[in-house]
């Protein structure tokens, strides 16, 4: 049996900026990070597919308690209900969902200036606190003990600090025969701050920032993802993509940590203060670069290679000389940023007629070649230690050479390699005709 929608609400189809027909909106929403939502929406009048359908709509209730924005709206099939005329729509992608509700109607919360907001996070288990119950005879839930949790200051690029708590979020639940209660704790970073307000557009920046820097010192992706945000008698909270999740690909423990954990705060608070003073070009190529080294969903070996080296381009072009070839930005890169490197990696570039550098490999897996069948082994190496390259350049260019995590799987498959299999894996693509002296530019 399917369960009971989450919301049952009517709203209205606004596109550009003008109010369409009133539609009837049933909303399940994501229960877990990892689920998707669903929506169904019908529409009290016949609508037109070459119309109403595409992007640019919203949906928007009477009273404000219910939002959708960023539609994408696939078809719209008109019926007969008698005596009313219906079309149902099939919407495929939504950006933003919100509800605002007023529990006081004398009572609103203003939106622009908080106290306190809740940003929720992808499954993680990275730094995250841990804590143990027990439970008395009446089922009261009792934390005996937990750790402290961390608190990441990330500066914003108007000068200020903001100080979220890096923590889990605890939602009990019984079981239908009340024989048993059932926990489930996603993270969260929380802001709070009783002694003055902040404008939730720039904890929505910071939020993203730590994010993102969560994403390096973990070596998993972490994504944001919701909202709440709670003010005396009022509570608005907000969904991100709610139809369609981004979810961070493979088990999250498989490459271990980058960062260690006790100098993740010194970690935030050094590095979002270098990302403040980037151009939008360059904080791009940091973000793009962390996507290419844990993208949201699984790929083959060869894009998996592919998309670290065009990270590598970028941040080439971006960090390194503006004019010249990719070889000569590259050797700018390294120069300019002296990654601290401390083992035997792959060379990113290649000698004149000799065995191939990384960036040699990025010509030919994009001209389709099938290196993987020509040379067995040679861009599971190589992807390792793509992705070291552009781990160390990332701290190097953030300006940290933080404590690397000593235990961690990456590593030692680098170290298990050795550079005697490099040497021969680079003759042997040397060999079938892939040389590191090649211009690609």
């Amino acid at each position: 049996m399917d369960k009971p929608a989450n919301l049952d609400v009517d709203a209205y189809l606004v596109s550009n900026g003008e109010r369409g027909p009133l539609c009837e909106v049933r909303v399940w929403l994501p229960e877990d990070p990892d689920d998707d939502g669903r929506i169904d929406v019908t529409a009290y009048a016949t609508l037109l597919d070459d119309v109403n359908t595409g992007i640019g709509f919203s949906l928007v209730s009477p009273d404000g308690y219910f939002q959708a924005t960023e539609l994408l709206i696939r078809s719209a099939n008109s019926f007969v209900d008698r005596p009313i005329k219906k079309t149902r729509l099939q919407i495929e992608h939504i950006g933003t969902l919100s509800t605002h509700h007023f529990l006081s109607a004398a009572e609103q919360i203003d939106l622009q200036l908080v106290n306190e907001a809740t940003f929720l996070l992808s499954q993680m288990r990275y730094a995250l606190p841990k804590r143990y119950w027990k439970f008395d005879n009446d089922e009261c839930k009792i934390p005996i003990h937990h750790g402290t949790p961390y608190r990441l200051p990330v500066r914003h690029s108007n000068g200020g600090i903001y100080e979220f708590e890096l923590n889990r979020y605890w939602d009990w639940s019984t079981s239908k025969d009340y024989n048993s209660v059932i926990g489930k704790s996603s993270p969260v970073l929380v802001y709070r701050n009783a002694s003055e307000k902040t404008p939730l557009t720039i904890l929505r920046d910071c939020a993203k920032d730590a994010t993102l820097l969560l994403s390096l010192a973990s070596r998993w992706r972490v994504l944001l993802y919701g909202l709440v945000v709670s003010s005396n008698n009022s509570l608005y909270k907000e969904w991100q993509y709610p139809l369609s999740r981004a979810r961070a690909k493979g088990i999250e423990e498989a490459e271990g940590r980058l960062i260690q954990p006790s100098y993740l705060e010194r970690f935030i608070e050094s590095t979002s203060e270098r990302l403040c003073q980037f151009s939008k070009s360059e904080r791009d190529a940091v973000a793009l670069t962390i996507f290419a080294l844990h993208p949201t969903e699984s790929s083959s070996i060869e894009s998996n290679l592919l998309s670290r080296l065009i990270a590598l381009e970028m941040l080439a072009q971006n960090f390194g000389k503006r004019h010249g070839g990719i070889n000569s930005k590259i050797k700018t890169l390294l120069s300019a940023y002296l990654p601290f490197v401390s083992l035997p990696l792959w060379p990113i570039t290649g000698e004149e007629g000799g065995p191939p550098g990384l960036i040699n490999l990025r010509h030919d897996l994009a001209h389709g070649w099938h290196l993987s069948s020509k040379v067995p082994d040679a861009l599971s190496v190589a992807s390792d230690h793509a992705q070291l390259w552009l781990e160390y350049l990332l701290l190097a260019i953030l300006g940290t050479h933080a404590s690397i995590h000593p235990e961690s799987r990456l590593e030692g498959q680098v170290i298990r390699h050795g550079q005697q299999q490099v040497d021969i894996l680079r003759n042997a693509l040397q060999e079938v005709g892939l040389t590191g002296g090649r211009m690609l530019f």
